[in-house]
């Protein structure tokens, strides 16, 4: 079987600083299933993020599933989960549609990018860790990026 590459090396101290800000800002009360993913589904309005997925497989929002799909084994919930944090130094791309470009932009770290607010394309959202300091925010994202 394939082993997954290693991630790149990280300061130790940096890794559990990080972890202590992963765990005191309350990051592990929506990434605590296995491999850091969600255990639950969360409102398109409580995670503030592009509501357009919601129209993945109902474009109408019917509440039954285009393209003549059977989706008895997963009904349609009009909700999301937190993905898995594993293997965050390897993503180029966040969000559900890909609108943040890097953890720096996800966690408000550095230049403020511009809101972008077309419809399945919005990269508002997830702005869970914005209020934390520069140190925090460096050793969060070195912790994530060390799985």
């Amino acid at each position: 079987s394939l082993r997954p590459p290693e991630p790149p090396a990280q300061p130790e101290e940096l890794i559990a600083q990080g972890e202590a800000v992963f765990l005191e800002a309350g990051c592990v009360d929506c990434h605590q299933g296995p491999r850091g993913s969600g255990i639950r589904l969360f409102d398109f309005e409580e995670i503030g993020t592009d509501e357009a997925l919601k129209q993945w497989m109902d474009p109408e929002l019917t509440g039954e599933a285009c393209c003549d799909k059977d989706l008895t084994a997963h009904p349609l919930t009009y909700a999301v989960k937190s993905p898995r944090l594993v293997g965050l130094w390897a993503i180029e791309r966040f969000l559900h549609n890909g609108s943040v470009g890097s953890l720096d932009e996800l966690l408000c770290l550095g230049p403020l990018v511009p809101e972008i607010d077309t419809i399945a394309y919005g990269n508002g959202g997830h702005e869970f860790g914005c209020e934390l300091s520069t140190e925090d925010k460096v050793a969060l994202i070195t912790y994530l990026e060390s799985h």
